[in-house]
């Protein structure tokens, strides 16, 4: 016997008032997704000339402090140059995903009410799943990593302090 991935009788309904606010739910989403793809694009640029804006600072720095006789701290170089950027992109990689499946949420979610259909309801659900598990996923490994820092600095602390 095959089973039925729809019931005959629907035991969840989609009634005109959660369609109103599922279409402002999609609105609101296409428009914040619309934003992080463009923070997603400013971030890339940035990755890209970050090392030459410390390499700037630097040396305004260097010139402020040459008549001072203080110390200047360096942080350029192409090695940090190069952190940085990877440390840009990166990030922008990462923002990118959740963007993409809020996006997609979206626009099926637009679909499956304009058509009625349900399977681009399921689409739309099956992105906004995605897009919480990556953040999520996400969350878990930055507390984490915030845990591992947190023992490593209290360990040092208590190291030195012997």
């Amino acid at each position: 016997m095959e089973e039925q991935i729809y019931p005959e009788t629907p035991t969840l309904l989609v009634n005109e008032t959660s369609k109103v606010h599922l279409k402002i739910a999609a609105r609101w989403a296409k428009f914040l997704s619309i934003v992080g793809f463009i923070g997603c694009g400013i971030m890339i640029l940035v990755s890209f000339f970050i090392g030459t804006i410390f390499s700037s600072i630097n040396s305004m720095k260097s010139l402020a402090a040459a008549g001072n006789d203080m110390p200047v701290s360096s942080v350029s170089g192409p090695t940090f140059s190069y952190l940085m950027t990877g440390f840009y992109l990166i990030f922008a990689i990462l923002y990118f995903f959740p963007t993409l499946y809020l996006y997609r949420f979206a626009t099926q979610l637009k679909l499956a009410i304009q058509h009625e259909n349900q399977d681009y309801l399921d689409g739309s659900f099956q992105n906004i799943s995605k897009m919480f598990r990556f953040i999520g996923i996400c969350t878990v490994i930055m507390l984490l990593l915030y845990g591992v820092i947190i023992i490593c600095t209290v360990g040092l602390a208590l190291f030195i302090a012997r």
